[in-house]
């Protein structure tokens, strides 16, 4: 049988925690927990559930998640987010690879958000697929700040299992806001460190392209109010962005 370790960043995620680590428990033969000093109980919930608990100063999300990788005990890798949890779909999916001999080194799933109570499926957030199971022999996450992905040898394919991960991410919309200032922040000042820039018309109507690729071309209208208010954010967060590029670097 195949061990795996999961593995979670955090910082204040009492609200979100407990559900996700009860969504891992049939799968996950260790979990641990890498904490940026969080204030609330986030640790008290991850010491009810046995985790392995660590505290370091948070240093970006890619490099913060191959921090967490490094104190895993086996070589397969699940890594989740505080804010998801696995479908009964995908944990029966991965009981099930557990029991067979891995034919891949990295496995996909896809992610469903929800939104202030209403699950996405349209204007490119479903499905969002992404490489959350691998062996750490192989691959890694990126170093970017934010916007992380795991990077992996040149041939290695991916395959891709059933369920999703039930992302909630946004409960409240000012929760999309306070991220949407968090993120493009972070975003701008990642961007500025690599040596990009940001000009009038990018500033301009890249944030509208945005919109009327997720609401209009994506199909975003069929969510409702909901899915107008993921496109209207997703360019707003886009046009924050740019803005605080061309703040920071005009002359």
């Amino acid at each position: 049988m195949q061990q795996i370790s999961a593995v979670i960043i955090t910082l204040n995620e009492e609200r979100n925690l407990e559900n996700c680590i009860r969504s891992i428990q049939s799968v996950a033969d260790e979990i641990i927990i890498l904490d940026s000093y969080s204030t609330d109980a986030t640790l008290s919930i991850a010491e009810k559930y046995n985790c392995r608990i660590v505290q370091e100063q948070f240093i970006g999300f890619g490099p913060q998640k191959n921090r967490a990788i490094a104190l895993a005990k086996h070589a397969w890798i699940l890594s989740i987010d505080a804010d998801e949890c696995l479908s009964a779909t995908l944990q029966a999916s991965i009981q099930t690879w557990k029991q067979n001999t891995p034919t891949h080194s990295l496995y996909s799933m896809n992610r469903l958000t929800n939104y202030a109570g209403h699950w996405i499926r349209y204007g490119g957030w479903y499905p969002d697929t992404l490489l959350r199971l691998f062996n750490r022999q192989y691959a890694r996450f990126s170093d970017a700040i934010v916007h992380e992905e795991v990077v992996f040898e040149n041939g290695k394919q991916v395959q891709k299992l059933k369920g999703d991960i039930l992302h909630y991410s946004f409960p409240f919309i000012i929760a999309h806001l306070r991220k949407i200032v968090k993120y493009s922040r972070i975003g701008a000042e990642s961007d500025i460190k690599n040596g990009k820039t940001c000009s009038y018309l990018k500033y301009k109507f890249v944030p509208i392209w945005i919109f009327i690729t997720q609401y209009i071309i994506k199909l975003g209208c069929l969510d409702g109010s909901a899915g107008w208010k993921v496109s209207y954010y997703s360019a707003l967060a886009a046009k924050r962005k740019y803005g605080l590029i061309r703040k920071t670097l005009k002359p």
